[in-house]
């Protein structure tokens, strides 16, 4: 499953479908490729925005279940963030709200 399916917006934009038709780029006049390459870093900012905000609402998860005493690794299994990113997060949930957390 490529990225494009996994994010709808992109997937069903038709500017999108047709630049995944493209096999050869060099084959566009320069007027098209400069198209295609503008469209390509929209794509690429779409996507990044994409998997930020999937890191966001992981670690927004965590500080939750942290918040709650979840045991690290059932917030591993749950968020899919390691353990050592876990432990960061708790640090920094602690010390910016002055709290222990379990």
């Amino acid at each position: 499953m490529s990225i494009l399916d996994k994010i709808p917006s992109l997937a069903e934009n038709e500017l999108f479908q047709k630049l995944a038709a493209i096999e050869d780029i060099t084959a566009l006049c320069k007027e098209d490729q400069e198209k295609y390459d503008d469209a390509i870093k929209v794509m690429r900012d779409h996507i990044a925005a994409y998997k930020g905000a999937i890191i966001e609402a992981k670690i927004e998860v965590a500080k939750n279940m942290l918040m709650e005493n979840e045991p690290i690794d059932k917030i591993a299994r749950y968020t899919g963030l390691s353990e050592e990113e876990l432990l960061r997060i708790k640090a920094k949930c602690a010390y910016t709200q002055g709290v222990t957390l379990g």
